[in-house]
């Protein structure tokens, strides 16, 4: 039965339809600054869903991009923001046992709360994203008796404690969905996950049709000679993770007057954002060759304007903008973190260098610049591969089977 979504509030008298299919509580706990990464995974299963029999009841803690960009396509959208008590960080290990079990209670409550919301949707799944929504959300599961689906993402493991939320959050999900096979060791070492290997499985994120088209609407750029501006475009959110300050170091230290560089996105670390802009303005070799420009609507044309895509990030999961450059036909050079791996292979579909390697960096982005026959050649293969792997239908068909084999299994 095919379900066209319509704006569903609980006070809708349309909630009758609701009663005759499946709602899956989408939640959605980060404030979603952009709507790339995890936002843009969530409109992703949305659209999966929306010509199904789920239908796709979303959750989040405040009104921002994800929860604008979700009513303009009327879908349902609640808002439910917890108490600022509840753990959001280390400083919850540190607190006295009278602030835990405030902060335990706090949790019991916003579970019930969410429950409740669960209960007049008729809920038969929760959906979240990364493991602080698992903590948000696993209460009212079981209070709901439906399945917990955990889609990792990119996780945290900076700490003794967030790598011991991590485990537990293993116990609490029926289902753990990682973007790749590799984020396995990565997040919990080689031994623990082969007690959950029922629940966990990879399905490599998507790319809808329309935003292929969009991406390939403008054909890659090609450079008519060596002396024109050789443009380098980095991806994403301006902070350490990232490592846009690496990038702009290498470019510093190759001193190529052709080379030109935009950072696309907005600083989510002030401070470091700060320290980017300091070093470019101390810097005599970036003098005029270093554009920031914050976030943009206009990602495809910006990279058909481009000559290679950057990302030098620390950590990842599998970043969206890696699957629109190899859709794009751009030539890209990455760090090996996280699924990026799992995506491209050096020297066949991209350059791949390790991360806080400063020398390869320039190396892989120096090898671009004075083959661009080769990067070009590895952009194309790059771009087949993509095609084969890397487009919404294939992620959607292995997320609805996940969803009606839990569904079965609840009964």
């Amino acid at each position: 039965m095919s379900l066209s979504i319509t704006d569903l509030s609980v006070a809708d008298s349309a909630f009758d339809v609701m009663t005759s299919t499946r709602s899956l509580l989408i939640y959605f706990a980060a404030k979603a600054q952009s709507l790339s990464g995890g936002p843009q995974v969530i409109l992703n299963l949305v659209q999966a869903l929306a010509s199904t029999t789920w239908l796709p009841i979303v959750v989040v803690p405040q009104e921002n991009l994800l929860s604008q960009a979700l009513r303009s396509q009327k879908v349902a959208v609640e808002v439910l923001t917890p108490p600022k008590v509840l753990i959001t960080n280390d400083s919850a290990v540190k607190s006295s046992w009278s602030e835990k079990l405030g902060i335990l209670g706090a949790l019991e409550t916003y579970h019930c709360q969410l429950a409740d919301l669960g209960r007049r949707y008729q809920v038969q799944g929760i959906w979240c994203r990364n493991v602080k929504s698992v903590l948000l959300t696993h209460g009212a599961a079981k209070q709901l008796q439906v399945p917990l689906i955990w889609d990792i993402g990119l996780e945290k493991t900076r700490s003794l404690f967030w790598r011991g939320l991590l485990q537990w959050g293993l116990w609490q999900a029926d289902a753990i969905v990682m973007e790749a096979a590799c984020q396995r060791q990565d997040l919990f070492g080689n031994w623990i996950p082969r007690f959950f290997a029922k629940k966990i499985r990879a399905i490599a994120p998507g790319i809808s049709e329309k935003r292929i088209r969009q991406i390939q609407a403008y054909p890659p750029k090609v450079r008519s000679h060596s002396s024109e501006p050789y443009v380098i475009t980095c991806i994403g959110s301006i902070n350490n993770r990232k490592n846009q300050l690496g990038l702009l170091q290498a470019v510093a230290a190759l001193n190529r007057p052709e080379i030109q560089v935009q950072l696309v996105g907005g600083a989510t670390d002030e401070a470091y954002g700060q320290t980017c802009q300091d070093f470019v303005e101390q810097t005599p070799e970036l003098t005029g060759r270093v554009s920031f420009l914050g976030w943009r609507e206009d990602v495809p044309e910006l990279m058909s304007q481009s000559d290679l895509l950057v990302l030098p990030s620390r950590g990842e999961g599998i970043p969206y903008v890696i699957h629109e450059a190899m859709h794009a036909g751009l030539p890209i050079v990455a760090t090996t973190v996280g699924g990026i791996p799992d995506a491209l292979s050096d020297r066949k579909t991209a350059r791949l260098v390790s991360k806080d390697d400063p020398l390869a960096l320039q190396q892989a982005i120096a090898d671009c610049l004075d083959d661009p026959d080769a990067a070009t050649q590895r952009a194309t293969q790059a771009q087949q591969f993509a095609r084969e792997k890397f487009a919404i239908a294939a992620w959607s068909k292995n997320y609805l089977a996940l969803l009606e084999n839990l569904c079965a299994k609840a009964g």
